[in-house]
């Protein structure tokens, strides 16, 4: 490595006692050569003005840091330290290596790994180790006691307060290897506490420290932390409660890493975004039969509520799923009983089931929370199962993740057909005859539909879902004999198309019952004030095949009778294929304001049928209870500006008769309010 790119240390040290560094320095250097994965290399030292500087070369890049200089930005980052403290521990203590001298700026990250250095303790050397103890606990400035006096043990504190500095030597020296051992463990723990809640170190003064415990900090984790979800946070404490060796509920066989929490399946990745979409379609509207393998896209509450819907249907299709469900919520039953393990998940052979049952642990990671003020012995056992599960498989998910989308049947799912579904009263279903026939003729019963009994329907009604064709409603109803008809209504979009069916019985000798026809009496569509603006009144489209006439305009809705009522600004006409049937000067359409389905109201246009198109004309004038009233002007329709007579009516006042005039050879009317003739146009 270039000399630029090492990490250099000057150490300020006392006159006389370079051969102690020197020593340290030769065990670090013996002890990273065993083990370069946990201890920071040393490159060299030389000595300066007299031997009371010390320079040191680290092996290592310019960008290391001690864990002084750290901040932590992500959860991923405080994840990766605190499992590589752990690591560190549990080296110490496996190798049975007393380091003496453990801090913040001893611990350096390099490319995010964590490593040990200026180690203070040699076996078998009493004088460097009373050497270094003094430098760490005697006589420290403000800067030393921040990085020291926070992360004392008990007795260590209690001796620094009690005794003098002769007595607290004397303490030091005859400390044993295994008080050594315990506090350097005593110091990471409490590292792995503060990287989740941090401490300001303002006050070093022992005795306000000294009621001062990390193990109680652990209890703060959640307020510092409130990203950390609560699975997250039970894990940690129960981690460091156990390092701490207070209560918790840690086996032995454990992992005490956070690795498990930073791998999770990329369902973005790995599972097509339309599949998704799918399964959130298909419990929308439940309408559609569709591959079985799109059921790995299903959560566990997803597949039990299917489950559950299913459960007494006798389609084939549904017993098709019935049966792939249970077979998919045995394995994770298997989970939930704590009896799943590794050897378990290498038996499955669908790589979707291994797809499953990773994507089901993490889901039970997310779905946990702390509930206050109820035991969560049980709750916390079943976590730390599925914790340690997860430790055991987590090659796995790596294995998953790299997979291509091609290779699980779940994305090669697709949607097979659309389901309609028909809502019917029971007591409807069984006696309503007339209902059955028109969903026979009209809605056309060779396609498939679900027939659902649903009390909650009203009786004589039934509601049919169909996709993209809007929900229908139809009616049965019936007054009297005379008076029987179907209304059917058509919803999408907002708006309401409504036809009304007369029902008609032809009785035919040669036929034991009578032959039911379903004549249509009268179609409308109405918007409905949704995709109106504000303030707008409701418009309607109608066609009344009885009374020959057709409207639009402005309406109210009548819910009783399901019909519309001519209500505001609207223009009334008889039907094209009736007009030819009219007289000259027979009215064929009206424009104007209505209420209650009456003409009412002035500047109401009147207009009158002649057989040549530039002859027709109109009036303008007021109406009274649907009557001309008052005097009306008349208007060729183009010409609307220049007014005219009219063989219609007296312009005044509607009064005269229509009568023929042979001498004129014209059509002319008599006024008996003005007692004259008018000239009309023939």
């Amino acid at each position: 490595m270039d000399q630029s790119q090492r990490f250099v240390l000057v150490k300020a040290i006392l006159p006389q006692k370079d051969m102690h560094y020197v020593s340290l320095i030769n065990e670090q250097l013996k002890l990273q050569k065993k083990y370069p994965q946990y201890i920071l290399a040393i490159n060299g030292y030389d000595f300066f003005e007299d031997k009371t500087l010390l320079q040191i070369t680290y092996n290592c890049s310019k960008y290391a840091k001690s864990l002084t200089e750290v901040q932590f930005k992500t959860q991923e980052e405080k994840f990766r330290i605190f499992d590589q403290l752990i690591e560190i521990a549990e080296f110490l203590e496996k190798n049975k290596i007393l380091h003496n001298n453990i801090k913040k700026n001893n611990l350096i990250i390099d490319h995010n790994k964590l490593y040990l250095t200026d180690f203070g303790y040699i076996a078998g050397q009493p004088d460097l180790n009373i050497f270094r103890n003094k430098l760490n606990f005697i006589n420290l400035n403000l800067n030393q006691k921040k990085q020291i006096y926070p992360y004392l043990t008990k007795g260590l504190m209690e001796a620094i307060i009690t005794y003098n500095e002769r007595q607290l030597k004397q303490k030091l020296e005859k400390r044993e290897p295994i008080e050594i051992m315990q506090y350097d463990q005593h110091v990471l723990t409490s590292l792995m506490v503060e990287i989740f809640s941090p401490l300001e170190w303002n006050n070093c003064d022992l005795s306000y420290l000294k009621d001062f415990s990390f193990s109680q900090k652990i209890g703060y984790i959640k307020i510092n932390n409130l990203d950390l979800q609560d699975y997250a946070i039970v894990i940690i404490e129960q981690i460091l409660n156990f390092r701490f060796q207070k209560e918790n509920q840690l086996t032995l066989e454990f992992p005490r890493r956070l690795e498990p929490m930073l791998k999770k399946i990329d369902k973005q990745r790995v599972l097509n975004n339309k599949n998704l979409e799918l399964v959130e379609d298909y419990f929308k509207n439940k309408d559609f039969e569709f591959d079985l393998g799109l059921l790995y896209c299903f959560t566990t509450c997803k597949l039990l509520e299917l489950e559950t819907q299913v459960e007494q249907s006798g389609k084939e299709f549904d017993c098709k799923l019935r049966k792939e469900i249970s077979r998919i919520l045995a394995i994770l039953n298997m989970i939930d009983n704590q009896i799943f393990q590794k050897k378990d998940f290498e038996k499955l052979e669908s790589l979707d089931d291994k797809l499953f049952c990773l994507a089901y642990l993490d889901e039970q990671f997310e779905t946990f929370e702390i509930s206050k003020n109820r035991d969560q012995t049980q709750k916390i056992e079943k976590l730390l199962y599925n914790y340690s599960l997860k430790y055991q498989l987590i090659e796995f998910y790596d294995q998953i993740n790299r997979e291509s989308k091609d290779q699980f049947m779940v994305n090669q799912a697709f949607q097979k057909q659309y389901r309609n579904q028909l809502y019917i009263h029971p007591e409807t279903f069984e006696q309503n005859e007339i209902l059955k026939e028109y969903i026979n003729i009209h809605i056309k019963i060779e396609i498939q539909f679900d027939i659902n009994q649903d009390e909650t329907i009203k009786k004589d009604t039934i509601i049919i879902k169909q996709r993209n064709k809007g929900d229908q409603t139809i009616l049965h109803i019936k007054k009297n004999n005379e008076d029987e008809k179907i209304i059917h209504e058509v919803c999408v979009d907002h708006i309401n198309y409504i036809k009304h069916l007369k029902v008609v019985k032809l009785n035919r000798h040669f036929q034991p019952t009578p032959t039911v026809v379903f004549k249509l009496i009268k179609k409308f569509k109405y918007y409905t004030p949704l995709v109106l603006l504000k303030k707008q009144k409701q418009l309607a489209e109608l066609i009344d095949y009885n009374k020959k006439i057709k409207y639009k305009g402005e309406c109210d809705f009548d819910e009783d009778n399901r019909d519309i009522i001519f209500q505001g600004k609207g223009i009334r006409e008889i039907l094209e294929s009736d007009q030819t049937t009219l007289k000259i000067g027979d009215v064929y359409k009206v424009s104007g304001t209505f209420k209650n389905n009456i003409l009412e109201g002035d500047q109401i246009k009147t207009f009158y049928y002649h057989f040549i198109e530039n002859k027709r004309t109109f009036s303008i004038g007021k109406y009274k209870n649907e009557q001309l009233s008052g005097r009306h002007e008349h208007y060729l329709i183009n010409q609307p500006n220049e007014y005219v007579k009219t063989i219609h009516h007296c312009s005044c006042c509607f009064c005269s008769p229509l009568q023929s005039c042979y001498y004129w050879r014209a059509w002319c009317a008599w006024c008996p309010c003005l007692f004259r003739y008018y000239w009309q146009i023939i």
